[in-house]
């Protein structure tokens, strides 16, 4: 870290000192990971030890109540830009290689294999100190279980912001969108420029997304580090509860309560009628779910998702396994498979979780529970 100024090497010398900052290995590259937000850096920043720093991305507060939150949260006019649900990465040149770190500030072998397929590398060329933010998502991303619903198969990539190395602040809208057009980089939707009293048409677009099946929208200032904040649909709420209901147990109670909250207030603020279907399909989410689990359990002793996803390089299977296994000690990984099929090699995997299983092969071999 010799090269980083006076200021900037105090800093993290203290971080470092504190826990704070934790030193990785990326094959032979060397970085460093800030775990907790320290103002003014966020978790995630990434310094890499010839003094690269790719600053965190920000944690953006959701909004519950869509006609009272606009009006509470923004004076200016501000962006609306659909919200992908999938996993966030900064993508940035450092020297020749191209590279991606997710949001907690980690460098992850399967984006960094997968980024010449999901991006023109020309913008690099041309601007070499950009990062482009964005979001990954599709079925056969190895860290999310569900994906939208317009993705059938492997992964897409959807840029929202750019900033430059070092700095806090983001480009502009004008400004991204000049580089999305002249780049042809994929990117998220945007629906234009909107106020606070503009919450018709807000609702109106909301509810469109709604029936698509998408997760909804994040409304953004364009001044600089203006103010940002999300909303979602009913509809995504009830798929994740429906992703997640099958392994219950290892997730908070919070994770379940939050989605069922947004599900409702999204139906009371629309006026749409809380109907039979509709509290069908959230029973259903859980008792079909946990029925799955059950079954799972008895009929191979463990409750686990598989994942497969798409490497053009066998070792970064292997870089992969080892960067996940790093994760939720609850959670097991397991490799199931690892072929080339035509240019790719198709990685599948388990994530065992270890809670359920653990609980339902007790409930299930009839053990005592005391309520």
């Amino acid at each position: 870290m010799q090269k980083l100024a006076g200021v900037l090497q105090n800093f993290f010398n203290q971080a470092h000192a504190k826990g704070r900052l934790r030193r990785e290995c990326f094959g032979n590259l060397i970085y460093y990971r800030l775990i907790d937000d320290s103002q003014p850096f966020r978790r995630g920043t990434v310094i890499f030890e010839e003094g690269t720093l790719i600053p965190g991305y920000p944690q953006i507060g959701r909004m519950i109540r869509l006609d009272k939150g606009l009006k509470e949260q923004f004076t200016k006019p501000f962006w609306a830009e659909e919200k992908v649900d999938g996993y966030n990465v900064r993508i940035f040149l450092l020297g020749e290689r191209l590279l991606g770190v997710t949001r907690g500030g980690f460098l992850c072998p399967f984006t960094v294999d997968r980024l010449p397929d999901l991006i023109d590398e020309r913008i690099f060329s041309d601007h070499p100190d950009f990062i482009l933010c964005g979001e990954i998502a599709g079925p056969e991303n190895p860290y999310l279980i569900g994906s939208p619903p317009f993705i059938k198969e492997d992964i897409q990539l959807f840029i929202f912001d750019c900033q430059r190395k070092g700095e806090f602040d983001y480009l502009s809208q004008a400004e991204k969108h000049q580089l999305m057009e002249h780049y042809s980089l994929p990117s998220v939707r945007n629906f234009g420029l909107f106020k606070a009293e503009d919450i018709l048409a807000i609702k109106q677009l909301m509810m469109t997304l709604d029936t698509e099946g998408c997760e909804g929208l994040v409304f953004k200032e364009d001044v600089p580090r203006g103010k940002r904040s999300k909303y979602v649909t009913s509809d995504a709420s009830l798929s994740d509860i429906q992703a997640m209901a099958r392994y219950l147990p290892d997730f908070p109670p919070e994770y379940f309560i939050g989605r069922i909250l947004r599900s409702v207030i999204f139906l009371d603020e629309e006026g749409i009628s809380s109907t039979h279907e509709l509290k069908a399909q959230l029973g259903s989410a859980f008792i079909d779910g946990l029925l799955k689990a059950i079954k799972q359990c008895q009929r191979e002793h463990r409750v686990y998702h598989r994942f497969r996803c798409r490497l053009h390089d066998r070792a970064n299977a292997r870089q992969l396994l080892a960067h996940l296994a790093r994760g939720d000690g609850h959670i097991q990984i397991v490799k199931h498979r690892l072929v080339r099929e035509g240019e790719f090699y198709i990685f599948e995997f388990d994530k065992v979780f270890q809670r359920t299983t653990g609980l339902l092969g007790e409930l299930l071999s009839g053990e005592m529970v005391y309520d």
